[in-house]
């Protein structure tokens, strides 16, 4: 959990994907050895969420993390 920072809540809702996303493209994309690695993964990351529908898959994922809380939905 990340506290203290106003994008706390970003940070640990991003956490949830971030090992089953970035990371396994990351590390596609450094055994390439581009020359502009982080702007590959960038690129590569960006495919991906789009290819899942990650957007569409957060929201669940974060009313998820709300009721584990116990914050009740407005």
């Amino acid at each position: 959990m990340h506290i203290g920072k106003s994008l706390s809540f970003v940070y640990d809702t991003v956490d949830i994907i971030k090992f089953d996303m970035a990371v396994p493209v990351a590390f596609k994309v450094a055994s390439c050895r581009p020359i502009e690695t982080d702007r590959k993964v960038q690129q590569e990351c960006r495919e991906a969420f789009r290819k899942n529908q990650t957007l569409k898959k957060l929201m669940p994922l974060i009313e998820d993390a709300l009721a584990a809380g116990d914050i009740e939905r407005l």
